[in-house]
């Protein structure tokens, strides 16, 4: 029963994969790059001609500088968590930024590969620890989809470069969890059974 619950497991782990996770925080990078660029542009007091970014779209009433610009852009500071001007009190992109560079980190260079040998089984508990880290930085930035979104919504502002970061960090944040749920259901007893397993192999 137990090596039918543990290949069940690896089975949802394999659900994940890591290249779609790739693709998904790389999109965000780059959108949130890009929201930098547009915000040093936006704040440019010596840029000579106006500036139009890609994602202020006039056809659709799409604005995604007018957006960037509000206080909510820098959601630290918004709240309080920050002074305003202080070196931490960064945009929301640049969050963004650490947010999805630490996603591409960890899906290729932390501990990725599931226990094939009795020594890999360490490597397999550090694994779920690195992924129940993951997991709650990733409730962050989906906390703060949800209040942006909620605040774009109220005030009928449109940004298509903001509501496609909601949408990464929503699917980013439910990969994550059907991940940590599967690595969650390896008991410490499945553990060492697969180690004990290994072992007499």
């Amino acid at each position: 029963i137990t090596a039918k619950k543990t290949k069940t497991t690896t089975q949802r782990i394999a659900m994940v994969p890591t290249s779609s996770v790739n693709l998904l925080a790389t999109i965000g990078l780059i959108l949130s790059l890009y929201a930098l660029y547009v915000e040093s542009k936006i704040h440019d007091e010596d840029l000579e001609e106006d500036f139009v970014a890609l994602c202020d779209i006039e056809a659709i009433g799409a604005s995604c500088s007018t957006v960037f610009a509000m206080p909510e852009g820098k959601l630290l500071s918004y709240f309080g968590l920050v002074p305003s001007s202080h070196i931490l009190d960064v945009p929301n992109a640049m969050l963004g930024t650490i947010y999805y560079t630490l996603c591409i980190i960890r899906e290729n260079f932390l501990y990725n590969e599931f226990p094939v040998t009795a020594k890999d089984v360490d490597v397999g508990r550090k694994r779920v620890r690195i992924d129940q880290m993951i997991l709650l930085i990733a409730s962050g930035a989906m906390s703060a989809s949800v209040f942006l979104a909620f605040r774009l919504t109220q005030l009928k502002e449109l940004c298509v470069l903001c509501w496609s970061t909601h949408a990464i960090n929503l699917i980013l944040i439910i990969m994550f969890g059907v991940r940590i749920r599967a690595l969650g259901r390896l008991s410490k007893y499945e553990w060492n059974t697969i180690s004990t397993k290994q072992k007499g192999n």
